[in-house]
């Protein structure tokens, strides 16, 4: 089990969606980490048990703040998304930037918002 720190907004739904991005993206930023697909494999997510709800997060609020700039953390805000703090998770992979993970109850339930 694990703590998981990410951004999502009240469904549970992380910011990385198609039509979505370029809405909250800071332009300016020097570099992006790899996203999960490349550096676990684009079959990561059939290590996943059914009935399971699945994301990636970090394992500290320094990682997501590595992940996602200040300008980017202060437009998803305004768009309805959080930081939040997970438990009750199993790290399937793990990097330095970051974490896929999966739990029994859906991400919404039990998010505890936190302070970035």
């Amino acid at each position: 089990m694990a703590t998981i720190y990410r951004i999502q907004d009240k469904e549970g739904r992380g910011p990385f969606r198609p039509g979505f991005s370029h809405q909250w993206i800071d332009e300016d930023r020097a570099e992006w980490p790899e996203t999960y697909m490349h550096q676990f494999g684009a079959d990561i997510l059939k290590n996943i048990p059914e009935q399971r709800h699945a994301g990636c997060g970090f394992f500290s609020v320094d990682q997501l703040k590595k992940w996602f700039t200040p300008v980017e953390l202060d437009r998803l805000l305004l768009l309805g998304y959080s930081a939040v703090k997970l438990d009750s998770s199993t790290v399937i992979a793990r990097s330095k930037e970051q974490l896929v993970f999966h739990r029994k109850k859906p991400l919404w339930i039990d998010a505890i918002k936190i302070d970035v």
